[in-house]
């Protein structure tokens, strides 16, 4: 199965070739500004997902950081020198009352701004979506209410499904608008369906990708079916403005998380300012010890530090939580920028 049938899109890893300048320090043993980071304005959700990473975090203690917080982070994110913020992880991003504000903020002082949201409170912050984001991927994981409800754990299909068409009947050349959707083993089965709903709602394209949660095992068979659905839709549903993506390459055949030997890749996208009022160096690390850098109010001092670096070489991959988001971009500054591979500096 291909992962896409046009490899210009924002799921192929290889577009971390465009962050030349950070990888090459990250090589010289420098930590460069990041291109991306993640906030988390809240650990609060409205859902109860099945296969939600951030349980156990959640329950432990609800946290919700300050409208005056979020603002001061606007400035701070881009005084640190990145480019571009994505609101996720932990929580439902648009149960924090001041969203729209921290949005218009970001935007107000030149960053970029994605988000993944349930898509419950699209319609709460609509303006400040259209006006102000550059995509949105909305986590629906289901091609119906009876799928829907035993996976997030509440009835609230037929309102996501209602606001996403509203976003994408009122939006102008943006935001991007994806379908996310995760497969388990209670929704293997209707990849196809899922991605026909996609297609007819309007959205620009549909992202399909194993679950994984420590100690879960995925019977074969409900592999080879999810796959050939993916397949399935890429030859039949795809149009010049609907693509299909089955995003595999962060996962062995058998969907389990493919490990990596060390990780070195944090500073250019993993920065997460998560809820607790913690800075963690990487999404996959949030609430992990192993992972936590600083306070918030101390990124511009730390960052770079000797702490910093220091932390960095003692992260143990196979420890981590969670599959590896980043984990071919150590690839490639392996392979690219130590080993040069690519030959990168000729054409």
């Amino acid at each position: 199965m291909k992962e896409w049938t046009n490899a210009y899109n924002s799921f192929n890893s290889m577009k971390a070739l465009c962050w030349r300048d950070r990888f090459e320090e990250i090589a010289e043993g420098k930590i460069p500004a990041p291109v991306s980071v993640s906030v988390d304005a809240t650990n609060v959700c409205n859902l109860d997902c099945v296969f939600c990473q951030y349980h156990d975090y959640r329950f432990e203690k609800q946290n919700t950081v300050s409208e005056e917080s979020l603002l001061w982070l606007a400035d701070t994110i881009k005084e640190l020198g990145a480019v571009s913020v994505c609101l996720a992880g932990g929580g439902e991003f648009l149960l924090h009352k001041s969203s729209g504000k921290f949005i218009r903020k970001l935007k107000k002082v030149g960053l970029e701004v994605g988000m993944i949201t349930n898509g419950t409170r699209i319609n709460n912050f609509i303006d400040e979506i259209l006006d102000c984001l550059t995509w949105v991927g909305v986590s629906i994981d289901a091609s119906n209410k009876t799928t829907y409800e035993k996976i997030k754990g509440k009835d609230m299909f037929d309102k996501v499904i209602k606001n996403v068409n509203e976003l994408v009947n009122r939006r102008g050349k943006f935001p991007f608008v994806g379908y996310k959707f995760l497969i388990h083993p209670y929704n293997y089965d209707e990849v196809y369906d899922a991605a026909s709903l996609a297609l007819s709602m309007g959205v620009d394209d549909f992202h399909a990708r194993p679950c994984y949660n420590p100690g879960m095992k995925w019977d074969p068979e409900m592999i080879d079916t999810a796959l050939n659905q993916v397949k399935e839709a890429q030859e039949s549903l795809e149009t010049d403005f609907f693509h299909v993506y089955g995003i595999t390459h962060k996962f062995g055949d058998d969907f389990m998380k493919k490990p990596i030997d060390k990780c070195e890749i944090t500073p250019v996208s993993g920065l997460t300012f998560a809820a607790d009022g913690y800075c963690y160096v990487c999404c996959d690390l949030r609430n992990v010890k192993m992972g936590r850098l600083c306070k918030w109010q101390d990124i511009l001092e730390k960052w770079g530090s000797d702490e910093h670096k220091k932390l960095i070489e003692h992260i143990e991959p196979k420890l981590c939580p969670h599959r590896c988001t980043y984990g071919p971009y150590q690839e490639i500054l392996d392979k690219v920028f130590r080993e040069n591979k690519m030959t990168y500096k000729f054409p």
